[in-house]
């Protein structure tokens, strides 16, 4: 979907230029997956216990604890050093806060809202989903949120369905 949604951006505002290209590239492969690593690592560090009593992988089980915060902070560090080409377009910094805490308040005390019914079905839709959507207009073309309200949608319809369809597999756990 932030492919979709960055690539009209572009091309409906002629931003195909090679430097705009370089810019997408770096914003989909190297921000937006280190975020999404971001978004699995907490989860498995909020789940350690939970996913050993359960039988599930967990990269904090596997690595070990150091180990596994030493991945975290190699993800942290090409998260930041990935974000400064954004850094300083509008709406960037604050979109991209909002996203880092509901990430973080889902899966880790004190608030950990996985396990608060919908307030964590809401915040995990909005950060897996809406905010990224917001994020890509902010880093390509500041401004266009109401242009990629339909990519919006979408990725927030799919990654709600998406959710609601992983809890009810994960039920019986």
């Amino acid at each position: 979907m932030l492919c979709g949604a960055g690539t009209y951006l572009c091309l409906i505002h002629g931003q195909t230029s090679g430097a705009a290209l370089l810019q997408f590239l770096l914003f989909i492969f190297v921000f937006a997956v280190s975020n999404s690593a971001y978004g699995f690592l907490v989860n498995d560090l909020g789940d350690r216990e939970l996913d050993r009593l359960h039988g599930k992988r967990n990269t904090f089980a596997e690595l070990g604890m150091a180990g596994g915060m030493r991945v975290l902070a190699a993800v942290c560090a090409v998260m930041l050093l990935s974000s400064l080409p954004f850094v300083s377009k509008p709406g960037f910094l604050p979109l991209w806060g909002l996203w880092w805490l509901a990430c973080t308040s889902y899966s880790l005390p004190p608030l950990r809202l996985k396990q608060r019914g919908l307030p964590g079905l809401v915040v995990s839709s909005l950060a897996q989903s809406t905010l990224p959507i917001f994020l890509t207009a902010a880093a390509l073309v500041p401004g266009s949120y109401g242009e990629v309200w339909i990519f919006m949608l979408a990725s927030t319809l799919c990654g709600a369905t998406q959710e609601l369809a992983h809890q009810r597999y994960d039920r019986s756990n």
